[in-house]
């Protein structure tokens, strides 16, 4: 189990993460991120739960999306492959899914 708390003059989110049977509780007040949120859980098999409220859908989602990428720093353990990516159709489109877990928080060009 994996829990992050993010408290910052914009937002205050918990995230927890559970190796259990994608079972999904999101409310972040941003339906297409709850969605997406919802489908990583199921199609993970990882069980989410995440609370956030935040004063700008641009400083919510870029905090949730830091919690829960701290959340997922936290589960993952060392021996596991830097990277992994996943094709679905899903609905009526073909999903793509990379994720990282390198730790490079962005990347500084020449």
């Amino acid at each position: 189990m994996s829990v992050v708390e993010r408290r910052t003059g914009e937002t205050d989110i918990r995230v927890e993460l559970v190796q259990g049977s994608g079972i999904a509780s999101v409310n972040t007040g941003v339906t297409f991120l709850d969605h997406m949120m919802t489908a990583l859980a199921r199609y993970s098999g990882l069980d989410i739960t995440i609370a956030a409220t935040g004063d700008l859908r641009h400083h919510l989602i870029e905090d949730v999306a830091i919690a829960i990428g701290t959340a997922f720093a936290r589960m993952i353990p060392e021996a596991c492959a830097r990277y992994g990516d996943r094709t679905i159709p899903m609905d009526e489109a073909l999903v793509h899914v990379s994720i990282d877990a390198g730790g490079r928080p962005y990347y500084e060009g020449p």
